[in-house]
């Protein structure tokens, strides 16, 4: 049986789609744990519709204390030997849990069949199956296919591809989980933070394997107003805030040594992410640039207590020489996504005036391992080569 985790709040508008694309699956085994977080609008009423309609739904009203403890108390309700986790304004493919449950079945055979020091005798082994995503615009209706960044079908194992924590993508849904995994990982989702990728990486790098399904059976509704990502001053201290218990995480599970180099890349890209979140609000009036560099300040700062011998780009002004790079593969594309913003990007090869606080050398970044591997697209091999560059820094 798989157990679904809808965690709602305010979400009137957006449910019926979503519990919709939950009863209308393949795979029909499911255990729907709908939990209204102390809605003040329709929400509890349409959750009560559905929990008559269909008997798999088990329909919990809790008071208000945001997504995480909904998400928490769902994993220690849920009965079902797998389980996955669905935001209220989002949407499955009818195929979702048919498709991410033959992947991880598959997977689980294939481990099975091995024997691994860390695992006990009888124990199953502990996969986790994502899958794309589509990202919908919720103010324009645009949509974007996200492909995960590893190849359909293999089987890879964490303990020989760590970056696998990066490339699984960030967000808790989206992915299929042994139950018993997740609730014997030595965490609970924190509340008052970005809860997801702090618990996903950990989750991830305990687990002894990760597969793809290469096709996008969720849609993710983006740019919502209302969520919890509209408010600037809830983006600056939720995503600061993540990347604190991230790094806690890995250590209290005496990780963070081994992981360090590939926790250095989530914890600047979430920063990033959130810096650029920021960025856009400005521009929709919903911030203001004094927040902006408070946020770049405090952001540096977090950065710096956790990896002091590192210099992240935020803030600062990297000079770089467009004559080194010239024809050199994908690098000027790469730089841009390593800075928050363009104009970071100083080519003091045509203006030497002007001032820079760190200087891109192309020599000290390898890119052989990324030229050779065939295999990557055009969008994977820059991020790859942006990875490089940031490693640089």
């Amino acid at each position: 049986m798989l157990s679904i985790v809808i965690p709602a709040y305010n979400v009137e508008r957006y449910l019926n789609r979503c519990m919709e694309s939950v009863l209308s699956q393949s795979y029909r085994d499911l255990e729907i744990l709908l939990i209204n977080d102390g809605s003040t609008d329709g929400t509890g009423a349409l959750c009560e519709e559905f929990a008559k309609r269909d008997s798999r739904i088990i329909y919990v009203e809790k008071q208000n204390e945001g997504q995480a403890a909904a998400r928490n108390m769902g994993i220690r309700m849920a009965r079902g030997e797998y389980l996955t986790f669905l935001d209220a304004d989002d949407w499955m493919e009818q195929d979702f849990a048919k498709c991410m449950l033959d992947v991880i079945q598959e997977a689980e055979e294939e481990l099975g069949e091995c024997t691994v020091e860390t695992r006990p005798d009888g124990e199953k082994p502990s996969v986790i199956a994502v899958c794309d995503i589509c990202y919908v615009d919720a103010k324009t209706g645009e949509e974007i296919i996200s492909e995960i960044r590893m190849p359909e079908g293999v089987l890879w194992k964490v303990d020989e591809h760590k970056d696998l924590i990066n490339r699984t993508r960030t967000f808790l849904w989206g992915k299929v989980y042994r139950t018993e995994n997740v609730r014997n990982c030595g965490v609970e989702l924190p509340v008052g933070v970005i809860e997801d990728f702090p618990v996903v990486s950990i989750l991830t790098a305990q687990a002894e394997a990760v597969v793809r399904v290469a096709k996008p059976l969720i849609s993710y509704l983006r740019n919502r107003r209302g969520n919890s990502s509209s408010d600037a001053e809830m983006v600056c201290q939720k995503y600061g805030g993540g990347i604190q218990v991230l790094c806690e995480n890995f250590k209290n599970a005496d990780l963070f040594q081994s992981y360090e180099k590939e926790l250095y890349k989530l914890a600047y890209s979430q920063a990033r992410f959130s810096l650029m979140t920021v960025k856009r609000m400005i521009m929709e009036k919903q911030a203001t640039m004094e927040q902006y560099k408070n946020y770049e300040i405090i952001m540096k700062k977090i950065l710096h207590e956790i990896w002091p011998q590192k210099t992240p780009p935020i803030g600062v002004r990297i000079g770089y020489n467009s004559e080194e790079i010239k024809g050199r593969w994908r690098i000027e594309n790469a730089l841009k996504l390593v800075v928050v913003s363009e104009e970071q990007l100083v080519d003091i090869g045509m203006c030497p005036e002007q001032k820079v606080d760190i200087i891109f050398r192309p020599e000290r970044i390898k890119t052989e391992h990324i030229r050779e591997d065939e295999k990557l697209s055009e969008e994977a091999a820059c991020w790859a080569l942006a990875d490089e560059i940031l490693f640089s820094l």
